[in-house]
């Protein structure tokens, strides 16, 4: 499982690298906008990997779609989610903002997820809290780590 989670990343950050463009250094702007992110569910053994991308209507509202890999112990599966972000500032090396993920799962149990988290973008780096609920279940917290590129000021 270690070697599918380590490919899916490298697989990721390759195509991150890929789409980022010369766009201004922290400024954020309109166009397209891309997330490649690891979060880890507290108290589980779960991670999940994915990759968002959309568009960035104007320096505070962020909307696109995605897909997630969720590796685990029981199993791996690949979802798609939705997700919309909005950053609280227009400018400046540290950005907070508030995301919000739905996960749509192939199975009935599971058929919606949110999860809504805090965080702050430094530069491309994104850092956040958040809480994972799940259709008929208690929430989980969460910690995640990622990595944006595109939505910039052209200088």
């Amino acid at each position: 499982m270690k070697v599918k989670v380590i490919a899916t990343m490298v697989l990721l950050l390759s195509l991150s690298f890929n789409a980022m463009g010369q766009e201004g250094k922290y400024n954020l702007g309109s166009g397209y906008r891309g997330f490649v992110e690891v979060d880890q569910l507290l108290d589980y053994e779960i991670v999940f990997l994915s990759t968002t991308h959309g568009y960035q209507f104007n320096p505070h509202i962020f909307a696109g779609a995605g897909v997630t890999y969720m590796a685990s112990i029981a199993g791996d599966e690949w979802n798609l989610n939705a997700n919309v972000r909005i950053d609280a500032t227009t400018k400046g090396k540290f950005i907070p903002f508030l995301d919000v993920k739905t996960y749509i799962l192939p199975k009935d149990d599971y058929l919606l997820n949110i999860h809504p988290s805090i965080g702050c973008r430094y530069n491309h780096i994104n850092v956040k809290a958040g809480y994972w609920k799940v259709k008929n279940a208690d929430g989980i917290f969460t910690i995640g780590i990622g990595f944006d590129f595109g939505g910039r000021k052209k200088k």
